[in-house]
């Protein structure tokens, strides 16, 4: 009787493939095979065996020579395509990290390397070395830390620590270090190079295709010990796993938001859980969903009180901007003089790119807004174009107002990072000065610029704020706290304290007491309050009672549905036709269960909206949201039935619905 498996192929689609297996073919779960699909021919997994025998099945032509992959990723797999509501074919695709190509299969050939492990000298203060202890002694089986220490309180050195740890007594562990940024890894590269292990491999989209390759399969064979990685990395097939970490693990970044939306901080957990290792979470401003854990006994926590060698936490000035017409106030102007004047460095953040927010006729007010998307155009002085900072759409300034034909009639109006740079260059001609964003393609190579002390002051956005460490500087210049609550966000609080206490940590932290001066119109805001004080904790309880009364996560869970369509009457029948669907299911829906006679005690489920989105044209599509506010968080029965609710809505073909559990952003 002729063999047969069900193969997961990297196809946007959410099903298995059976083939046949020769008789003189050895294939097992997990291997990697060759397989005919259509005309082509794909590279796919043996997700397990099957008993599919009633039909003429295509053969598997090839089996790939790779270290197979472990039945606990496949269960992970699994999970997070059902939690996320993912097809699982895309979770191909990142197991193979784009790297495994029918045409590339002689490219596949794995060195191997020696283990080099560097003379481990991790010199920690008595704090530190409590909390490497304290982590060490769980390191046997699943559990969850929170390393939660001031910044600048060198939670990296005692996490070094324990990988330096482990690395030594477990010789083929792999370690995974997960960061939210791209720019942070090549500091912690060095650092770890220098102080553990050789055998460390990054994994980012910045890689070439052919370094790309050669560390996927380093990490399959096991030859790569410590693996730093942004998000993607979760998936890669590790052969021996025996830690994650998860730096600034507050940070949003973790959530991906485009095609496979999945949140590689929360999956991180659970594929601990299933590895049965343990994780470390570290982050000076931990989510509220940490802290929570924390107060029910759910994660150990290991704090950090003291910074690191001695320096002192920064002095913390508030300035109140409500009748002040300048963007940078005289105490700021003057710290930034005596900061140049002694020779250190100048920080000063703006959360907003480009040079202006939005362009004006000053004749008749018309503003320029996206052709594609309902918000205005920012003005970026370098490209001297007008941009969408959603779509990419751009276009020139124009000579003349295209709704009164006025010309040369537009005005700029709010400040971006780009105009704070040419204000500062005209105050401070001397100053030396760098923009860090994310519009720069070579943001390290201005890191080093600022190492290297060429630059007195820099001046950037939300990227300044992670995990920077710059010796020389001793002033941080807020210009405008409050810009992080100008959205209907329900962690907008929560988001602009992590992002301000944060950027108020890069200041001081090494011989020198550092300064910080926050410019608000707010100044009675708990947020400002709660970091001029540092009653950071105060701020957490505040918060968390809010979320409580609110029945807001982490008290429940929410699943976002984002219908999208190019004709705005049917995106919003569509939208009503799914809450009508989820109303008249039993669990959700009082008139129904009055009905059908159901006795629920409490409803499963909230369903709030249809109601069009913040942003309700984007790229070219209509949008319309609805949010399922889930009351018993640890239940899974919601993901399990709303494929086939939305798919009994029969939606047009036109008509896409996207599903975002957990969400963070609510645009």
């Amino acid at each position: 009787m002729t063999r047969t498996v069900d193969v997961l192929l990297p196809l946007p689609i959410d099903q298995l493939f059976s083939y046949a297996v020769e008789e003189n073919t050895e294939v097992s779960v997990g291997d990697y095979i060759v397989v005919p699909f259509g005309k082509k021919r794909l590279i796919g997994i043996v997700w397990k065996y099957s008993d599919k025998s009633d039909r003429k099945l295509k053969f598997v032509e090839q089996k790939i020579d790779l270290p197979n992959i472990r039945p606990r990723l496949i269960a992970f797999a699994e999970w997070v395509a059902q939690y996320n509501l993912i097809p699982i074919g895309m979770l191909a695709k990142v197991i193979m990290g784009g790297v495994l190509k029918v045409n590339h299969i002689d490219k596949l050939v794995c060195a191997k390397q020696k283990q080099e492990i560097s003379e481990i000298s991790c010199q920690l203060n008595p704090e530190q070395q409590i909390a490497s202890d304290k982590i060490i002694s769980s390191l046997n089986e699943y559990s969850v830390t929170l390393l939660d220490g001031e910044t600048g309180s060198g939670k990296t050195e005692v996490y070094l620590s324990v990988v330096a740890k482990l690395v030594e007594t477990v010789n083929s562990a792999q370690i995974l270090i997960l960061l939210p940024e791209i720019v942070l890894t090549s500091q912690l590269v060095n650092r770890v190079r220098g102080q553990i292990s050789k055998n460390l491999v990054e994994w980012h989209s910045g890689l070439t295709p052919k370094t790309r390759r050669n560390n996927w399969l380093n990490i399959a064979s096991g030859n790569a010990q410590i693996i730093i990685g942004a998000r993607s990395a979760l998936f890669l097939p590790y052969k021996n796993l025996k830690l994650i970490i998860i730096d600034e693990e507050h940070d949003s970044s973790f959530k991906q938001e485009q095609g496979i939306i999945y949140n590689a901080r929360d999956m991180a957990i659970i594929l601990a859980k299933i590895e049965n290792i343990p994780v470390i979470l570290s982050s000076a401003t931990p989510l509220l969903e940490t802290i929570h854990h924390v107060k029910s006994g759910n994660y150990n926590h290991v704090k950090l009180t003291k910074r690191f060698g001695g320096a002192e936490l920064p002095l913390i000035k508030v300035v109140d901007m409500r009748n002040n017409k300048q963007w940078i106030s005289s105490e700021l102007f003057e710290g930034i003089k005596r900061t140049i004047e002694k020779k250190q460095q100048v920080m000063l953040f703006l959360n907003r790119r480009g040079y202006a927010q939005l362009a004006v006729c000053k004749k008749c007010g018309y503003k320029i807004s996206c052709l594609n998307c309902a918000i205005w155009l920012t003005y970026h002085k370098k490209k001297n174009a007008l941009l969408c900072h959603h779509c990419s759409y751009q276009l020139k300034l124009p000579e003349k107002c295209s709704d009164c034909q006025s010309e040369q009639s537009f005005s700029l109006y709010g400040v971006g990072i780009e105009r704070l740079l040419e204000k500062m260059v005209k105050l401070i001609p001397n100053a030396k000065t760098a923009i860090i964003s994310s519009d720069q393609k070579l943001v390290s190579n201005v890191i080093d610029l600022v190492l290297k002390e060429e630059v007195n002051i820099i001046i950037g956005t939300q990227i300044i704020a992670k995990g920077h460490n710059f010796p020389k500087l001793t002033l941080v210049g807020v210009i405008n706290a409050d810009l992080s609550l100008e959205n209907s966000d329900l962690r907008a609080a929560e988001k602009t304290y992590q992002l301000l206490h944060q950027v108020a940590g890069r200041s001081g932290r090494f011989n020198e007491k550092g300064m910080v001066i926050v410019q608000t119109n707010n100044p009675e805001s708990s947020i400002i309050k709660a970091l001029l004080h540092q009653k950071r904790d105060s701020f957490y309880e505040i918060e968390l009672k809010s979320r409580r009364e609110a029945e807001m996560p982490p008290f429940s869970r929410l699943i976002a549905l984002i219908i999208c369509g190019k004709n705005q009457i049917a995106t919003q029948k569509a939208a009503n036709e799914i809450v009508k669907s989820l109303f008249c299911h039993p669990s959700s829906s009082t008139t129904c269960i009055q009905e059908k006679n159901v006795g629920v005690d409490k409803k499963e489920f909230e369903i709030l909206g249809p109601s069009p989105a913040a942003i309700n044209f984007l790229n070219n599509k209509y949008r319309y949201r609805v949010l399922l506010k889930i009351h018993n968080k640890h239940s899974l029965s919601i993901q399990k039935k709303l494929k086939y609710w939305i798919k009994n809505c029969n939606l047009n073909s036109s008509t896409a619905v996207i599903i975002d559990v957990d969400p963070m952003s609510f645009f």
